[in-house]
């Protein structure tokens, strides 16, 4: 979603996917979630850090 001419308030980031502690579980057993030091560099990360500079790279 972004603003637009007649809608300025519109949000102009995606909204972020919020997931339940089971559900981050199973993913960190498949090796698809877990701490952000054991991902090797990532444009996303880079984008993440960027847009949310206050994260700590937490789960």
């Amino acid at each position: 979603m972004t603003a637009t001419a007649t809608d300025p308030a519109a949000p102009t980031t995606d909204p972020i996917e919020s997931i339940t502690t089971s559900d981050l579980a199973h993913r960190v057993h498949l090796g698809t979630a877990g701490p952000v030091t054991a991902l090797g560099e990532d444009p996303v990360i880079e984008r993440w850090r960027a847009q949310f500079p206050s994260w700590r790279g937490k789960h």
